[in-house]
């Protein structure tokens, strides 16, 4: 079985993260399932793809329409797929899986990341009204419907009721064993970040854009004691924004923009928070790695209820940031991090898991 991956984004992120971990399940296992990727030039995964043996098309930007569809109709012509994974959140690109259907005769299963876009503005109104326009086309395209939860499910579907009952949902696993809590992995990381051990240590992964939210964690910091310190793992657009909000608070020895981190496991267990304070999200995947870690999670209550896998996750208004206060200051029970990782391999959120339940939909 072929299948071609479109919507890695050009930056390491959740998203790219589930799909490689998928197709890496699929080589472990030496099953006779192909992954090959569309990415976009500069993309952060050319290296991570041509490391690990993939093959991928480097195509133009789709606003460059006809460079895009002489790109994507070559492929198609030249290749034959059994279907197109496409990710997405929005129903704006048609082009991809009307051109797949028509030369590739290439089966479409779409999959919906999120419960909203990420655009802003002007961009924002412009893919909200393409989405309408498009929507009816996109679900007579659709032959596997999947999502990242239920809500993401129901927002992309909602129209279409065959298809949303159709829908599986495909959790952002992860491979469990490499994000259970270590001990050992706690002292390097803290050591090598000098912490002290009455020092608690508050993170965040993911891109450093708008969506994340990431400047509503270092206005917190203001208001919390000097024992406090906060990194924050990822790159993005933003980073420059985020510096410079750091340095005009005085916090450059309470705050950390550590940038792309390969080992973000061992990070995890030298935290003592990890925090999400994102505007939208579907089902984040650092929030599923943090809880395999037994990490405690305060996350903004605009992020949908499913995200609490286990009893490690508060809801906090972003209206509202003496809540957070409340929570990263309160004794909490002390916990047993290590036993998190069993709790989520049941809950099915392992690699594994995902990977059977994405094959299964196509068989």
């Amino acid at each position: 079985m072929r299948i071609l991956v479109d919507g890695m984004p050009r930056s390491v992120g959740g998203i790219g993260s589930l799909i490689m971990n998928i197709a890496e399940v699929a080589k472990n296992r030496n099953d006779d399932v192909r992954f090959d990727f569309i990415i976009s030039d500069h993309s952060a995964y050319i290296p991570i793809l041509e490391e690990k043996g993939y093959s991928y098309y480097v195509v133009p930007r789709i606003s460059e329409r006809k460079k895009y569809k002489e790109c994507i109709t070559e492929i198609f012509q030249n290749q034959k797929y059994d279907y197109l994974w496409f990710n997405n959140t929005s129903k704006v690109n048609l082009m991809l899986p009307e051109i797949a259907k028509k030369v590739g005769k290439t089966k479409i299963m779409t999959h919906s990341h999120g419960v909203d876009f990420e655009e802003k503005g002007i961009k924002r109104i412009v893919f909200k009204l393409l989405d309408s326009l498009h929507e009816k086309r996109m679900y007579s395209l659709i032959d596997v419907p999947l999502a990242c939860s239920e809500e993401a499910a129901d927002v992309y579907y909602k129209h279409d009721k065959k298809l949303r009952e159709k829908t599986k949902v495909i959790r952002n696993g992860v491979f469990t064993s490499k994000y259970e809590f270590s001990a050992v992995n706690r002292k390097k990381i803290r050591e090598e970040l000098g912490l002290k051990d009455n020092e608690m240590l508050l993170g965040a992964v993911g891109r450093l854009t708008k969506v994340k939210n990431y400047s509503f964690l270092i206005d917190l910091m203001k208001e919390l004691p000097d024992s406090y310190k906060l990194i924050i793992i990822g790159e993005g657009e933003d980073h420059e924004a985020l510096q410079k909000q750091i340095e005009n608070l005085g916090l450059p020895e309470s705050c950390f923009l550590l940038g792309k981190k390969s080992n973000v496991n061992e990070y995890l267990s030298a935290m003592d928070y990890f925090l999400m304070p994102s505007l939208n999200e579907g089902m984040p995947f650092s929030i599923v790695e943090a809880q395999t870690n037994g990490l405690r999670c305060v996350v903004s209550d605009t992020l949908s209820k499913e995200v609490a896998i286990t009893d490690l996750v508060s809801f906090a208004s972003l209206d509202d940031s003496h809540a957070w206060i409340d929570c990263l200051m309160s004794d909490g029970k002390d916990i047993n991090r290590s036993s998190y990782t069993e709790r989520i391999k049941a809950a099915g959120y392992s690699i594994e898991d995902s990977y059977d339940i994405l094959i299964d939909s196509l068989r």
